[in-house]
């Protein structure tokens, strides 16, 4: 099985609808990111990995290890940090905007 294989199922039911960034629908957004969350640990994955479910993330800090998935409507909104450790997920941290 290659590194994506696994990740296809989760991929295929949730891509088309998590849409990170800025939307009207952006509590929708961070719903289904909340239950893709509750049905997928992501800890142990790497960077490619995560990408290759959740697509691009809408900000990202090399420096600091983290990708972040943003859910707002340009005011306020819900943010999910991935915080990479060698490589992989080490924690994923859930936060708000305001």
């Amino acid at each position: 099985m290659t590194k994506y294989g696994a990740l296809v199922p989760i991929r295929a039911k949730y891509a088309a609808i998590i849409k990170p960034g800025i939307s009207k629908d952006h509590g929708k957004h961070a719903e289904v990111m909340r239950e893709l969350l509750s049905e997928w640990n992501p800890v142990g994955l790497s960077e490619d990995q995560i990408v290759f479910v959740l697509g691009p993330p809408t900000s990202q800090d090399k420096e600091h290890n983290y990708f972040a998935y943003h859910y707002e409507n340009g005011f306020a909104g819900t943010g999910w940090n991935f915080v990479f450790k060698q490589g992989v997920v080490e924690q994923v941290k859930e936060f708000g905007i305001q």
